[in-house]
């Protein structure tokens, strides 16, 4: 007989099949009392349906159409046959894929692999690895990191460390991060703060829960700054963030010893011979860094 199929998406206005050359008894397709055996079987157009409900593979369309395999595959439509948008191409009938990855049985590597898989198989029919994040363009992707624990100082002797806001030429630089009261001197315009930036060499994450200053012996009160603001950010690119700021209070030049004495302090407390102004953050709010600038 004749169906027709009416729907939207339909590739419509179409006839398939092929139309009896003869209506007689020479026909290849007659039968008693002029009934005509149609060129294409039933199950055809309902392969293409199942197909666009998401049915695929050999297996699977067997089970929802018991005779398909009565009939020439390549006379049962797929949904490229039947819709305007299809996931079956018609060119699949000229091989067996089982589990309807669309990798032939032929070179399916894992032919068990669920059709409905996203993302799809690879050229082998297996189920892609899944991918690995890429580290972010500029920020050092993480290696390791050893266990938080805490330190003294988030810096050293080795950190990177820049002034900003002024500058002088006794290579002063290391000096807030070497761990002594050696004296940083700065020479600033007053118009704008000071300070410095500083990389710790250990390329980790942390998180600072302080400030402490030690009062400098040379000259007057003056040199000694009076407030602070301790920025971070976790990569070059990124923006400085304020993490603390606030004011120092000490109105007297420092009686620390001159020269490079090594200050013995801990994470949770200053060098108690020296004499040092200390700003607890305790963490709250403060994220951790890469990078800090600390300016006065």
């Amino acid at each position: 007989g004749n169906y027709f199929v009416a729907g939207g998406g339909l590739n419509g206005g179409r006839i398939l099949g092929t139309y009896p050359e003869e209506f007689s008894k020479e026909s290849d397709y007659w039968t008693a009392r002029g009934a005509m055996i149609p060129s294409l079987p039933w199950d055809a157009v309902w392969q293409g349906v199942a197909n666009w409900m998401g049915v695929k593979g050999d297996a699977d369309l067997d089970f929802v159409l018991p005779s398909r395999n009565e009939f020439d595959k390549c006379k049962l439509f797929t949904d490229e046959d039947l819709f305007t948008t299809f996931t079956v191409p018609s060119a699949t009938c000229l091989g067996s894929d089982q589990d309807g990855d669309g990798v032939t049985d032929a070179i399916d590597a894992c032919p068990d692999t669920p059709y409905w898989l996203d993302p799809q198989v690879d050229g082998q029919g297996c189920e892609p690895p899944s991918p690995t994040p890429a580290p972010v363009e500029g920020t050092p992707a993480p290696t390791d990191a050893p266990a938080p624990m805490d330190v003294a100082s988030v810096l050293g002797t080795d950190s990177t460390v820049n002034f900003v806001g002024g500058g002088n030429s006794n290579g002063d630089q290391i000096k807030p991060a070497d761990g002594t009261t050696n004296i940083a001197r700065l020479y600033r315009d007053f118009n704008f703060p000071c300070g410095f930036t500083a990389t710790p060499s250990h390329g980790n994450l942390s998180q600072i829960r302080a400030i402490r200053i030690y009062w400098s012996t040379f000259g007057t009160n003056s040199r000694n700054p009076t407030s602070y603001k301790v920025e971070g950010r976790t990569d070059r690119a990124d923006p400085w963030e304020v993490l603390a700021e606030g004011d120092f209070y000490t109105q007297n030049p420092g009686t620390n010893p001159g020269g490079a004495v090594v200050i013995n302090s801990t994470a949770t407390s200053g060098d108690t011979d020296l004499e040092f102004e200390e700003r607890l953050f305790n963490g709250i709010g403060i994220t951790p860094k890469m990078q800090y600038r600390v300016t006065f």
